[in-house]
């Protein structure tokens, strides 16, 4: 009875093995979702885009990689080697569609509910805010140009309102 207490044990560990091999290779095999997301290190960014095409510095610890993936110019805003916002545009000069437009939002800064923000009072750009991670998107028609994308993080959004801020008290001061 123990032998056979013994071979059933072995057994079940052989199944174990088994199944997590197969779901170690499944983990190469599948490929990865096609947009970077907001929160993913520029490892993990590579991964989605190859190598980045260019590097800007925009301050301590801030970059901005420049990538071309598929039919778009993607530049990714990193914070401490983190996409905090992403920007997109069309390679060839066109707008996006509703339904290309919802998608990248959805994949660049989750799930959630994306609702259109009234607070726009620039022609040909419309905001757009996920209920659920906090993340904006600000998309421009540009008159014979491609329009553009920006998916924000909260992060980059604080960060870019404590600036302007910063910027509007240096202006009046020494009045």
């Amino acid at each position: 009875m123990a032998v056979e207490t013994i071979k059933t044990e072995r057994e079940k560990m052989n199944k174990k093995h088994l199944l997590l091999g197969i779901l170690l290779m499944c983990s190469f095999v599948v490929p990865q979702a096609a947009n970077a997301r907001l929160g993913e290190s520029n490892i993990q960014i590579a991964q989605r885009y190859g190598a980045v095409q260019s590097r800007k510095d925009i301050s301590t610890n801030i970059w901005m990689g420049y990538y071309l993936f598929k039919e778009y110019n993607v530049g990714v805003i990193f914070y401490t080697n983190i996409c905090v916002a992403e920007l997109i545009s069309p390679i060839e000069n066109r707008s996006f569609g509703s339904d290309e437009r919802d998608a990248l939002m959805k994949s660049i800064g989750g799930e959630g509910t994306w609702i259109k923000a009234d607070d726009s009072m620039e022609i040909l750009v419309d905001y757009w805010v996920n209920t659920t991670t906090k993340a904006r998107a600000r998309v421009e028609t540009k008159f014979m140009q491609s329009a553009s994308l920006i998916v924000m993080s909260p992060i980059y959004i604080e960060r870019e309102n404590a600036e302007q801020k910063a910027k509007e008290k240096a202006k009046a001061k020494g009045f």
